[in-house]
């Protein structure tokens, strides 16, 4: 798929790997870790321009790559920081390399990113194709593939030949054909217990489609909380009392600590007519 000219923000995530290459201070200012993965990515590279545009912002070849939550993650974690360096690198480089395979129409997904996210995305002046969820939230479509996730562009919907609400649509088919094939793995938990979703990029995808929590909310006579702690992660609990909510709370708030692709630590809570974020008190 030979792109003349594109930006693209791509999804990095990163698994535990050892490594002791990085040095002990590289998060010591944005400045030093931005050009320390410059560097690296440079020698895997070495055939593709890799410049800094700006603090926590790489160009590479003709694409952005945003490391502000990568960065953010690494300053909270010092001690964990090193090992997840070499993971994250390589499948931004494979995320670079797939760009160039053309896009399948039954790849495309949704996912649920803050505006905070949205705005460092754009930073570059890339338009990131979005849909407006909850307050403070947005939807994006993405391609997924085995080894890397990215955004969709609109070089893509050109190559799909689709336009921007016919992409959403397709996405939104796809995502309910996901959520339908896993949703019998989603069970409703007792009083006391808090429910997880987890390993998939779209566990946090299940918000968008309301329809597909009824189940579970019937079975927990109405009452059901959501958290989206992080990108492939969400917690619930069949309970709205004040204990319950501050437990649901306190795990989403250390999922987060412990976690490099952090998402929200807002709670939602279903109702019939679809999803708001909780009010600091529920009567």
């Amino acid at each position: 798929m030979p792109f003349i000219k594109k930006h693209l923000l791509i999804a990095l995530f990163a698994l535990t790997v050892s490594s002791h290459l990085y040095g002990a201070n590289i998060t010591e200012s944005e400045d030093s870790f931005t050009e320390v993965i410059k560097a690296k990515i440079q020698s895997r590279l070495s055939d593709v321009s890799v410049n800094v545009k700006s603090p926590l912002t790489l160009s590479v070849g003709d694409f952005d790559v945003n490391l502000h939550r990568f960065y953010t993650f690494c300053k909270n974690n010092e001690k964990e920081c090193n090992a997840y360096l070499d993971p994250f690198i390589n499948k931004m480089i494979q995320a670079y390399k797939d760009i160039n395979t053309p896009p399948n129409k039954s790849a495309i997904g949704l996912i649920i990113r803050t505006n905070e996210y949205l705005k460092n995305a754009t930073l570059s002046g890339t338009k990131v194709l979005n849909q407006p969820f909850l307050q403070g939230f947005v939807i994006l479509p993405i391609l997924d593939s085995p080894t890397s996730l990215r955004n969709v562009g609109e070089k893509d919907l050109k190559l799909l030949n689709l336009t921007e609400a016919q992409l959403f649509e397709l996405a939104k088919k796809n995502l309910d054909q996901q959520i339908n094939d896993t949703g019998k793995n989603v069970k409703p938990v007792k009083p006391g217990e808090i429910g997880t979703i987890r390993g998939s990029i779209f566990a946090p995808s299940r918000l968008i489609n309301h329809q597909s929590w009824s189940t579970v909310a019937q079975a927990q006579a109405g009452k059901l909380i959501v958290s989206i702690p992080t990108t492939d992660t969400a917690l619930y609990i069949a309970e709205t009392s004040p204990v319950a909510i501050d437990a649901l709370q306190t795990l989403t708030n250390q999922v987060i600590r412990e976690s490099p692709n952090p998402l929200s630590d807002k709670l939602f809570i279903w109702s019939t007519e679809g999803w708001e974020i909780l009010p600091n008190k529920i009567n």
